[in-house]
């Protein structure tokens, strides 16, 4: 699973026992928060919540894990600079692939626009011729002879 995918997956869980929405168990916590911890130490995550990072520091200092970590994220992000002059001190990667280009639209003949309305005509002429013989023949079968 991506890394982000999964940091977004662990914040809502951990979000979810800070509100009271599930009641789980410390060792389950405490695995959630131990998970959190790893994924960002080793990559940039970024998370706005200023009450999500204060339950997670003092789960973190609860269980007695190290939240160094923690406070380097909340450096980071307390300090945007930073982040940037490392972002750009990285080197760019080239990508490629397949160049998309734009294909030329292809024209409809007024002869195939004729066509399709000849076609949708003589279908809705056979339903209708349809219809009106099982009418006839479902009708005719219902009235007694005399």
């Amino acid at each position: 699973m991506h890394h982000y995918t999964m940091t977004e997956l662990l914040e809502r869980l951990i979000e979810a026992v800070r509100k009271g929405y599930w009641e789980a168990s410390e060792e389950t916590v405490q695995a959630l928060v131990e998970k959190y911890l790893e994924i960002i130490e080793n990559n940039d995550v970024y998370t706005p919540n200023e009450k999500f990072k204060t339950f997670l520091e003092n789960k973190a200092t609860g269980f007695g894990l190290d939240i160094s970590v923690l406070q380097a994220l909340n450096e980071r992000q307390a300090n945007p600079e930073v982040l940037e002059s490392s972002a750009s001190a990285k080197q760019s990667v080239k990508v490629e692939g397949v160049k998309l280009e734009k294909q030329p639209e292809q024209e409809m003949k007024e002869e195939d626009d004729d066509m399709t309305i000849i076609w949708i005509t003589m279908a809705l002429l056979g339903v209708l011729i349809i219809g009106f013989f099982y009418e006839l023949l479902t009708h005719r079968k219902g009235v007694p002879a005399t």
